[in-house]
């Protein structure tokens, strides 16, 4: 009996493994729902893996190409293959995606090597975002082509905030606001202050920079061939270094480079008027060290804050030949090749027989693009981007600004930090000052023997080419405590002295504003003065350093110092009477500029800091607030974000978005990959300007609106895509679409 009941629970147990629910799931086979798919830019495709419901991880290759979210949502970014891989119990799945563009059309071009110009911008590659100005050579007066010789991480540079941004983005969240739309009235939308005549319409037969195809095949060429034996053929000083052609190089004479200062100093060319985008190049090059060993290094700089690595060689004094092919990204403002010693900073060598050469044709695609400023400027006066010099300075990216641009902010070049030369300061004396009277107003409360020599350079140029293009500025800034020396509040202005008495920061203070608003209007016998429309007078204070400058010497933040700083409204005072003597008071702005004027109590107490600069005055001399909308999808809500608006309009300020950009994937002010979209981005921004068009057509209070950068890959915020356009001027997003529709909605 005993043998008979074993047998039957025996029985049992087989049967309840053969059927029992996981032995069932592990004969299931274990696939992805996918193996291979096309997508065209733009469009979403959901992978699921069939035969398990464990947790699933994805990846993707290439997230430029194609990025997918936690849940197996694949989204097409841009033209090229990926493979998405999703790992599950161990087992790894992999999905071929190929991308392909839409509504584009291919073109060629070759290009005819033209003669090169001087580098605008040299900072070092970092890691870290760092500012480093625009700026003249150690030594030289006003230069606007010419290198910088401070490197940005220099023991001389104090530290900076993140490149082109004025403060980190809080991602405190507020209490749950309202959901309210104001509503739509048929009111006309108010012009901005004064008149201005629109900028010229950009070209609609053909994006910038492109051409038809080639009507012969391609054959390679050489682009540039540097040989020394007569001079630096083209190639420029990178910061401190020395270069001089000499004898004993590899052939005849070579270059040698000599006087570096920091690793990032050496040699270099600006090839931007003979490289294609998209095509292929070699360049070759002998390298060889005064003494010692270590390793020579070949970068190329197509934005003024992107570096990319060509090739590394381990060098010492014999000569050796470096050789490395690239290709040529879709666009770029600039395209400045050089060779460095990244781990010495003093070490001189020599380069000979630098050649470059194209090796294929090159291609690009380009969609042509509604102007923005069009849609944009009927209903909020001017569309702005920010610039550095050397994206104004470059052709292509110049008429591309004027069709969808009608104004620009400079990103660092008119901040106090440049004018006041931090780099490398200069003193002259107080009578010099004063006999350059367009350059410097000295108030009778100056006292002092010595003042700042004020660099306008980038200024000059930047005024220079806007009035010349139909353009016009926003000037950004002239009190913040940020990106201004230390040294400009110490005694004698030495970085080590005492700060000084709040009577001759007063002195200091007006000297500066005056001084710098007097040039811009009486620059060439005032030829710009209707070029500036807005002048950002402070920026930050609701935010800015406790232990440091302005605070240090007129006290903190605290009790009626909150929102009631006697300095602030003096700076406005200054401002405004210089407006009076050359009558712009009714056609430029005077604007108290800050960023999350949305969180908490901020509105409260722009409002009251702003009324408090107009109190007892005679006119308005603060005409309202810059709203730098550095925004987030997670925060604010488009509602929240325009219920502040309206508060402000309310108030009866003048609104100028000044800095708008929109993150996805970004936490605490960092880029975490989340798996949000750049058609979330659309979305989010679609509902923001659907609502801040409703209350423009209510209010008409908004008289300007700026997007922080052309796009994503030049913008201080790139890990998280905040703008509308992606790796290039001509890589379009879901976002410019959804942008332009709400703008005719």
């Amino acid at each position: 009996m005993k043998k008979c009941m074993s047998l039957v629970l025996c029985f049992g147990l087989i049967v309840a493994l053969l059927f029992s629910p996981a032995s069932s799931d592990a004969k299931k086979k274990v696939k992805l729902n996918k193996k291979k798919v096309t997508l065209y830019v733009g469009k979403k495709v959901r992978l699921k893996v069939k035969g398990t419901k464990k947790k699933v991880k994805w990846k993707s290759s290439k997230k430029k190409v194609a990025t997918v979210s936690k849940k197996g949502v694949v989204k097409a970014k841009k033209k090229g293959k990926a493979k998405i891989t999703a790992k599950v119990s161990g087992k790894k799945l992999t999905c071929k995606v190929t991308v392909k563009n839409k509504r584009k059309t291919e073109v060629t071009r070759t290009k005819t090597p033209l003669t090169t110009k001087a580098p605008t911008v040299s900072k070092k590659p970092t890691n870290s975002p760092q500012y480093s100005p625009n700026v003249p050579n150690s030594g030289t007066s006003d230069n606007p082509g010419a290198v910088s010789s401070q490197s940005p991480s220099s023991s001389a540079d104090p530290s900076q905030p993140p490149k082109g941004s004025d403060a980190p983005v809080q991602t405190s969240k507020a209490s749950d606001a309202p959901n309210h739309t104001p509503k739509t009235s048929d009111a006309p939308v108010q012009s901005p202050k004064g008149t201005d005549t629109p900028a010229p319409t950009g070209s609609t037969t053909a994006a910038p920079g492109t051409a038809t195809p080639a009507s012969t095949p391609f054959v390679e060429q050489d682009v540039k061939s540097a040989s020394f034996e007569s001079g630096t053929d083209g190639f420029t000083a990178r910061g401190s270094a020395s270069l001089k052609s000499q004898s004993g190089g590899y052939k005849g004479n070579c270059l040698y480079v000599s006087g570096r200062t920091a690793s990032w100093h050496g040699a270099g060319y600006e090839a931007g008027d003979q490289i294609v985008p998209g095509a292929k190049y070699e360049i070759s090059a002998y390298v060889k060290l005064e003494s010692g060993s270590t390793t020579v290094k070949c970068t190329y700089q197509p934005e003024s804050d992107e570096y990319i690595g060509i090739t590394s060689l381990a060098a010492d004094t014999t000569w050796k030949e470096m050789k490395a092919t690239f290709t040529a990204p879709a666009s770029f403002s600039m395209f400045y090749i050089y060779f460095e010693i990244p781990d010495d900073a003093k070490a001189s060598f020599y380069l000979d027989e630098i050649n470059l050469r194209q090796l294929t044709a090159g291609t690009g695609t380009v969609e042509e693009l509604d102007s923005i400023r069009e849609a944009c400027d009927p209903v909020f006066g001017k569309t702005g981007t920010c610039l550095t010099m050397s994206q104004l300075q470059n052709e292509k990216t110049l008429a591309y600004v004027k069709k969808h641009y009608s104004s620009f902010t400079l990103e660092n070049e008119m901040k106090p930090d440049t004018v006041l030369r931090n780099w490398g300061k200069q003193l002259i004396s107080t009578d010099t000052a004063r006999s350059r009277s367009n350059d410097y107003v000295i108030p009778e409360s100056y006292t002092e023997s010595q003042v700042p020599d004020l660099n306008y350079s980038s200024v000059d140029s930047a005024l220079k080419i806007a009035k010349a293009n139909g353009l016009k500025m926003r000037a950004h800034t002239l009190v913040w405590h940020s990106q201004t020396p230390e040294w400009f509040f110490k005694e004698d202005y030495d970085n080590n002295g005492d700060y000084v008495s709040t009577d001759v920061m007063d002195a200091r203070m007006e000297m500066y504003i005056r001084s710098v608003m007097k040039h811009v209007y009486t620059l060439d016998n005032g030829a710009y003065k209707d070029v500036v429309y807005a002048w950002d007078v402070a920026n930050e204070y609701l935010n800015n350093n406790a232990n440091a400058n302005w605070s240090k010497v007129y006290g903190n933040r605290s009790g009626n110092l909150e929102t009631e700083p006697p300095y602030l409204k003096k700076a406005f005072e200054i401002a405004h009477d210089m407006l009076s003597q050359f009558s712009l008071t009714e056609s430029v702005s005077l604007l108290y500029n800050d960023f999350n004027t949305y969180v908490g109590n901020h509105p409260t107490q722009v409002i009251s800091l702003i009324n408090y600069i107009n109190k007892g005055e005679p006119k308005k001399i603060c005409d309202g607030i810059g709203m730098q909308s550095h925004l987030d999808i997670d925060y604010p809500t488009p509602d929240l974000y325009v219920q502040t608006v309206t508060k402000f309009a309310n108030a009866g300020f003048e609104v100028q978005i000044t800095e708008l950009d929109i993150t996805i994937n970004n936490e605490n002010g960092n880029f975490k990959e989340a798996g949000q979209t750049d058609e979330d981005q659309a979305k989010y921004i679609a509902d923001l300007m659907k609502k801040l068009v409703a209350v423009q057509n209510t209010t008409h209070s908004i008289t300007g609106l700026t997007l922080w950068g052309l796009y994503d890959g030049a913008s201080w915020r790139k890990e998280s895509h905040p703008l509308l356009f992606d790796t290039g001027i001509y890589d379009v997003k879901p976002s410019y679409y959804s942008f332009m529709d709400a703008l005719r909605s």
